[in-house]
């Protein structure tokens, strides 16, 4: 009762699990009673390709736009026609909606013919999602000569910034989005007025007011409808992850679209599970929101568990605002917005040291936790001239855990090393990036060792073991790769052993051919265990 009751304790035996689940095993088991030449302890390094993970990326890959309209306008085939190509990155659109100089708005397909008159037309677009939530306008003006059929076309807008790295939305009509909007009625909670960041202003203080920050009793699932209804009766209290998970939530139901961020002061190799803030550089983090506006064009930082936001000379800040100002010396020019529960969470700490957390940037590249509430989440770390690459959770797929995020350090300086795949642990995985190129697992010993089979372990998920189809296995022997097994169509099974000559080798590789990944995702490989005999 003691380790319950007192918070504390349930943080130490909190860490003390984190820090457990990091320790080497031996749950895998031996070959016919061979000794395993590849785990941790036998001082066998294993490397891999890439990370489903961590993507460590710059600015412009993070900062994309949502819910424009992009138009293309030509001159069609028959006179006095105006032909529009029209796309949009709208998540869970509805629709396209046309007005012509500024009649009725009607729904309009990608391809979209429409006479001309002499002079100028104006033609306005936009998207609607399946909340009913109109995105930005996209204007376009068209003078029409018919004397000559020339036509020129001026456009206002439109012109969407699209990431390489996918990110994952949640369906804004998912029942328990529906069932969370109806039941708090969360339509009540918005600003009559302002522009639509603002209007979530009092939704985000409504939350923030429903428990007080602390360790709960244990982690929850990501469900906004469970944390909510243990906060709000002072059952738990929960942290700055559960205030965002819950915010993003409230959000998607409303139709707008939310992600979430985790900040860390700093990074380190050595660092203790429950030693974060002594550490130096700390290490410590935090969980915040970003939103995005149909109004203003950009993403709004929210920070739910302080009840506040920034500006910068009178202009409301983005994380990423917020990490170039810190970077640039320019952190004292910041302005905390507080709202009613700010004081009360600030305590005694100071702007400077909540403002240090925004030294880095990982951000969550799905919202659908509902969806997929235990899937593998990508981390994509954002790098610049002063900020270097990170790897989260020392390389595993990032499938979801009950300790997978608080107040426990789980960044690293980024190698291409893991001891995902060689510690003997059951509970861990490595998927590489969703990539179509040949991906590859690696390992390697200080001094030659005679090798002879090979036995790799796959990782499974919702019921299915992810094999791969088609791979091949490696000896480096005078610095050149010999092939030593390869496999062309290899089935859906637990694991797979290879068996081959005794080699003499420092290195040995699994390198999975391009689209040679299990059919569900064909350019990924994802593997629990490689073990050499």
């Amino acid at each position: 009762m003691e380790k319950l009751s007192n918070a504390q304790l349930r943080l130490r035996a909190w860490q003390g699990e984190v820090a457990h689940h990091f320790q080497p095993g031996r749950e895998f088991g031996n070959l016919l009673g061979r000794t395993e030449l590849s785990h941790i302890d036998a001082g066998a390094v294993v490397s891999v390709d890439s990370f489903y993970s961590t993507t460590n990326t710059r600015s412009d890959n993070l900062y994309w736009t949502l819910n424009e309209v992009a138009v293309r306008a030509e001159l069609g085939s028959s006179p006095a026609y105006v032909v529009f190509y029209i796309s949009t990155n709208t998540p869970n659109l509805a629709g396209v909606f046309a007005q012509i100089d500024k009649g009725e708005w009607q729904p309009v397909p990608s391809i979209w013919s429409v006479p001309l008159r002499p002079g100028q037309n104006r033609f306005c677009f936009h998207s609607r999602n399946t909340a009913g939530v109109i995105g930005r306008a996209t204007e376009v003006l068209v003078d029409y000569d018919p004397s000559s059929n020339a036509m020129t076309a001026a456009i206002n807008g439109g012109r969407p910034v699209v990431s390489p790295h996918q990110f994952i939305y949640e369906d804004y009509l998912h029942p328990e989005l529906v069932s969370l909007r109806e039941a708090y009625r969360l339509d009540e909670k918005l600003a009559a007025v302002g522009a639509d960041w603002e209007r979530l202003i009092p939704l985000r203080t409504w939350l923030k007011g429903l428990w007080i920050h602390g360790q709960p009793l244990c982690l929850p699932p990501w469900d906004a409808r469970f944390i909510i209804e243990r906060g709000r009766k002072g059952l738990e209290r929960f942290h700055c992850v559960h205030y965002s998970v819950s915010f993003v939530q409230c959000c998607l139901s409303l139709g707008y679209m939310v992600r979430m961020i985790n900040l860390h002061r700093g990074i380190a190799e050595d660092c203790q599970p429950g030693q974060e803030q002594e550490h130096q550089p700390p290490c410590d983090e935090h969980v915040v929101t970003e939103i995005w506006s149909n109004d203003l064009g950009q993403w709004v930082l929210f920070d739910v568990d302080y009840d506040c936001h920034y500006v910068h000379g009178g202009v409301v800040l983005s994380a990423l605002d917020v990490h170039n100002l810190l970077k640039a010396g320019k952190a004292s020019e910041i302005q905390m917005c507080a709202g009613p529960h700010t004081a009360a969470e600030m305590g005694s700490q100071t702007l400077a040291k909540r403002l240090s957390f925004y030294g880095h940037l990982s951000f969550l590249m799905r919202n659908n936790f509902l969806s997929d509430a235990e899937g593998p989440i990508r981390i994509a770390h954002l790098i610049d001239d002063s900020t270097p690459p990170i790897l989260w959770w020392y390389g595993e797929d990032m499938m979801w855990r009950r300790h997978l995020m608080g107040p426990v350090h789980v960044a690293k300086p980024y190698k291409q090393t893991t001891s995902v795949l060689n510690d003997g642990r059951l509970h861990t995985a490595w998927a590489s990036d969703d990539l179509p190129t040949e991906h590859w697992v690696q390992v390697e010993w200080e001094e030659p060792i005679d090798v002879s089979s090979v036995v790799i372990h796959w990782a499974d998920r919702l019921g299915v073991f992810r094999t791969s189809q088609k791979y091949r296995i490696e000896v480096l022997i005078d610095n050149r790769w010999e092939r030593v097994a390869a496999v062309d169509a290899n089935p859906e099974q637990a694991w797979n052993v290879h068996e081959f000559s005794t080699k003499s080798i420092t290195k040995i590789r699994v390198v999975q051919s391009v689209d040679g990944g299990h059919a569900l995702h064909p350019n990924l490989m994802w593997l629990r265990q490689i073990q050499v005999f």
